[in-house]
């Protein structure tokens, strides 16, 4: 009479012979024969969950940064965007920021405002997210420059420079390596003429809040034993869609604690933690802060602007912080929404108008 298959099976797995002819014994002879086909499934599934984790922390930063996607975003011009451009003339910077390790960055910058003479110069320094190239971004900083054009009191320039790794910048990005982009574009802000006596608003969307925080963080560091003054005066941070840190939003994601993602974050390389930074943010003066979050974040779960608000407001003052929650907004719409755009620019124009000797003028949080 025929074996069972789960017999025949269990036969096969547990009778191994060496050449000298001694027996091995399988653990799985140990078992009943109706258990040996679930126990393997169940090694099998083991096995792949931890190669699956296994792939995750070895590949972390292809998926925490994507400068390819959506596909052939490195290849996109700004001749592509131009007709959305509202006038604004944007100047594409090739390759020209060099960093420590050897690293090209690429920018575009875009100047307005300002016929007057002896005219105060604000300079926004915008740090993108995780995803695409700074083309695409391009259309809805041009309607934020289009309005601020207006005031002749002030010059204002955008300042869009992209990480390693991403757009025409050469490179492969990472924590590291952008932490290291930061402290050259900091540099090129001392030493380019054209910002000399600028004050400068740091603008971060997503990401780019934990990096712009970093990288200041970073520059104050490096003045706290010098004797000189700061050469990069920052006045202001528009944060857009932030999230404390890395680690915190995928325990956030994935608070299930079946699964493997929210144990990872001990392993992780980029971690852009804003706590971490925001002791050192006090040494920057009277700094201001615009919290923007949206209404629908499809990404940042509920209670991160909060935390942030938080973490901020206790290095700077609660007072000197605003939050506002752009109704309707996905993750990347708070600055192409109406209200997320005139509080940018409300914000931005305030911070030109502080010192000014006018009662008439706006606060930043007016």
């Amino acid at each position: 009479m025929q074996r069972p298959l789960a017999y025949r099976f269990q036969k096969a797995l547990s009778k191994r012979y060496t050449q000298h002819g001694t027996r091995h014994i399988s653990i799985l002879s140990l078992l009943p024969a109706v258990l040996v086909p679930p126990v393997v499934f169940g090694g099998l599934v083991i096995s792949l969950w931890m190669y699956k984790c296994a792939m995750m922390v070895l590949f972390q930063n292809k998926i925490i940064y994507m400068p390819g996607v959506p596909l052939g975003a490195k290849r996109e011009t700004l001749q592509d965007y131009k007709h959305l451009f509202k006038g604004i003339q944007w100047h594409e910077h090739h390759n020209h920021i060099a960093t420590s390790d050897g690293k090209r960055l690429s920018s575009v910058t875009a100047t307005t405002g300002g016929s007057q003479a002896g005219k105060k110069h604000i300079l926004v320094l915008y740090l993108q997210g995780n995803a695409s190239s700074t083309p695409p971004r391009l259309p809805y900083l041009s309607t934020i420059l289009s309005t601020l054009a207006k005031d002749k009191t002030t010059k204002y320039t955008f300042l869009v420079p992209s990480y390693r790794g991403y757009w025409t910048s050469t490179g492969t990005p990472s924590q590291a390596g952008i932490e290291r982009d930061l402290s050259a574009i900091f540099n090129h802000l001392e030493t380019a003429p054209q910002y000399a006596d600028t004050e400068v608003i740091l603008w971060g969307q997503s990401i780019g809040c934990g990096i712009a925080l970093k990288g200041w963080a970073d520059y104050l560091r490096s003045f706290s034993s010098s004797s000189g003054g700061l050469g990069v005066r920052v006045t202001g941070l528009i944060l857009e869609t932030p999230f404390v840190s890395v680690p915190n939003m995928l325990r956030a994601l994935y608070p299930q604690r079946w699964l493997p993602y929210r144990y990872l974050s001990v392993f992780l390389w980029s971690t852009w933690d804003m706590a971490a930074c925001a002791e050192v943010l006090g040494r920057g003066g009277g700094v201001r802060v615009l919290v923007v979050s949206a209404g629908m974040d499809e990404v940042v779960p509920a209670g991160e602007t909060d935390e942030v608000v938080q973490v901020v407001g206790g290095a700077v003052g609660r007072e000197r912080v605003r939050s506002v929650v752009v109704k309707g907004a996905l993750h990347v719409e708070c600055a192409i929404r109406p209200q997320g755009r005139e509080e940018i620019v409300r914000f931005i124009e305030g911070l030109s108008d502080v010192g000014e000797n006018s009662c008439q003028k706006k606060t930043p949080f007016q």
